[in-house]
């Protein structure tokens, strides 16, 4: 499925190029695909002599930016895909719709203009031979998608239609007004049906249906809320969701599942049925989103020109792989061949997931006694290890997601950090009572009493393994740094001194030769093999960063903050990386 997504990807952002001649296919499209996408990696090595491309910045490849429209002479207020995702339609202040060929990125038609104000909103048919559109002077006007030919001039709304919507069996058109009210149209006899409903409070700014016609939701503006009905508006409310802002815009997910709500504070999914916040994936500035009829993308516009259409794969795993925890998630973590997902959870459960589905693989494994904060897969992926608020370690069996063994206990305070030895046999613990514990691990089960106890004078709040595992290394709160020899058993600890405040993380570059930690925003190096006690070289510019990884070549260090990342890559041989910081944009 993922070669099938490149390879459209690959010839959408392409087209004109390989259209002019198929040589292109190799000369131009091949040199500027994204490195990480099937169709390179697959490709690229069978070709000699092809331009070579380096790239900085966002990748446009999952979840980016595909190609971006220009033409309209005012802001866009509205963009909507056609059903077979072949045409996109946009609308804006100038008072025209454009019809756009999203395989190319060009205009299909002229553009199509009523001369009746603004345009507000647009929708497509569910067969795609019509376009609604509603504008400031309060009309909605139904549009041939053939020629462009305006057929109707639909009046009845008082104040500006904000909104404009066909119920998925193409009967009926529904437009929301300011006049407080929705109003019904038949679309074949363009007579006006019985106003859906009143509100004499708050107007109306968005609607849709889902594609299924289970629902219909209305959002309200100064009401900050979405109401969900059945899809014929009969019946009563089938739940109210409370969106905290003003609701401009709203999208079902293309299996009816979710409904999407974005605004300032970025684009959030919700349960419709029971109004259960799902997700926030990621923050975000988007007065309008629409979703391919496929569901592989979105097209969205901010306060500008011009519209992005973005991968929507993204947005879509995030807000299906929360479904399994009713408390917020504490931690995460993915085991090596990739396959597999573990989640801690505040509701003291621990989650597992399939990470290229994105479905759970067993219920939700119980047995804490409290929130679970921290959980590792081991490296064989056999093994998920747990720590809770109750100030136990719970290992369980992956396969099958029965304990192994009893609860590890013996920390005095909460455990803050776990790691495994690179070859799985052992389990270390940091924790708040100033020592790091060694638990030997089989598949029958571990001793409940660790083995070996190392002490700090002050609580360990983040721990890591060197890759060949003959050293632990251990950051405590003031900002000191413990690296011990495992080979060497209790043996009196280095300890590398910092800056005064709590390090947030640490970990080893996979050579060995360097401890990362994260202090004050900084990612600071020191030499791990040679005993010098000043930093080797230190990253900035990524502000609120917690943690830090590096990949297994070496050649990316990733940090990770409340809603950005950063990437340096360094030149060979060099002790300094140059920083580019990179933030979701969904």
């Amino acid at each position: 499925m993922q070669f099938l997504r490149d390879a459209v990807s690959f010839v959408e952002t392409s087209y004109s190029a390989i259209e002019q001649t198929p040589p292109h296919i190799y000369l131009s499209a091949l040199p500027f695909a994204p490195k990480d996408s099937l169709i390179y990696q697959g490709f690229s090595h069978l070709c000699t002599n092809v331009v070579s491309v380096e790239t900085t910045g966002i990748n446009r490849h999952g979840g980016n930016l595909v190609m971006t429209l220009i033409g309209h002479e005012s802001k866009v207020t509205s963009v909507v895909y056609s059903t077979d995702s072949l045409f996109l339609a946009s609308g804006s202040k100038d008072g025209s719709i454009r019809f756009w060929d999203t395989r190319t990125g060009e205009e299909a038609l002229s553009p199509m203009r009523s001369g009746d104000s603004e345009i507000t909103s647009i929708a497509f048919s569910p067969d795609g031979k019509l376009i609604a559109s509603g504008t400031k002077a309060g009309h909605v006007h139904i549009w041939d998608t053939l020629n462009g030919q305006l057929l109707a001039v639909l009046k009845g709304h008082t104040d500006y239609v904000e909104v404009v919507a066909f119920h998925p069996d193409g009967n009926i058109l529904a437009s929301g007004s300011r006049d407080m009210t929705v109003r019904q149209w038949d679309v074949h006899t363009r007579e006006p049906k019985d106003v859906a409903f009143a509100d004499p409070e708050s107007w109306v700014i968005s609607l849709a249906f889902a594609s299924d016609a289970s629902a219909v939701a209305v959002g309200f503006g100064a009401a900050q809320e979405v109401r969900v009905w059945s899809a014929d508006f009969e019946g009563g409310i089938i739940s109210v969701i409370k969106t905290g802002g003003w609701p401009d815009t709203l999208a079902f997910s293309s299996d009816s599942r979710c409904l999407f709500t974005p605004g300032l504070n970025g684009m959030t999914s919700w349960n419709w049925r029971s109004g259960e916040k799902l997700s926030t994936p990621a923050p975000a500035l988007a007065k309008t989103i629409s979703y391919s009829a496929d569901g592989l993308y979105i097209a969205s516009i901010s306060d500008s020109y011009n519209i992005c259409i973005r991968n929507a794969q993204l947005l879509q795993d995030l807000a299906q792989n929360l479904h399994a925890h009713n408390g917020g998630v504490n931690a995460v973590a993915l085991s090596i061949d990739g396959c597999t997902i573990a989640s801690a959870s505040e509701d003291g459960t621990v989650g597992l997931w399939n990470a290229q589905s994105g479905e759970t693989v067993l219920p939700p494994l119980l047995g804490h006694g409290g929130a679970v904060n921290l959980v590792v897969i081991s490296p064989d992926g056999r093994q998920v290890v747990s720590a809770s608020a109750d100030r136990t370690i719970r290992i369980w069996d992956i396969e099958t997601g029965a304990p192994v063994g009893e609860p590890l206990g013996g920390h005095e305070g909460g455990t803050n950090a776990l790691a495994f030895s690179p070859d799985g046999a052992w389990l270390a613990s940091a924790s708040s009572d100033k020592s790091v514990r060694f638990w030997q691990i089989s598949t029958e089960g571990s001793s409940t009493e660790a083995l070996k106890s190392l002490p700090a004078d002050q609580e360990l709040h983040s721990l890591a393994y060197s890759p060949y595992g003959t050293l632990i290394t251990a950051a405590d709160s003031i900002g000191d740094i413990w690296v011990w020899s495992t080979t060497q058993g209790e043996g009196q600890p280095r300890k590398l001194i910092g800056p005064p405040s709590r390090i947030r993380s640490v970990t080893f570059t996979p050579d060995g030769n360097f401890i990362l930690s994260v202090v004050d925003s900084r990612i600071q190096a020191w030499n791990a093999r040679v005993h010098a006690d000043e930093v080797a070289w230190e990253l900035q510019g990524h502000s609120g960063v917690s943690t830090v990884q590096v990949s297994l070549s070496g050649q990316h260090i990733v940090s990770g903050a409340e809603d950005t990342f950063g990437t340096w890559r360094p030149k060979p041989y060099c002790t300094s990386y140059t920083v580019t910081q990179l933030e979701y944009d969904l």
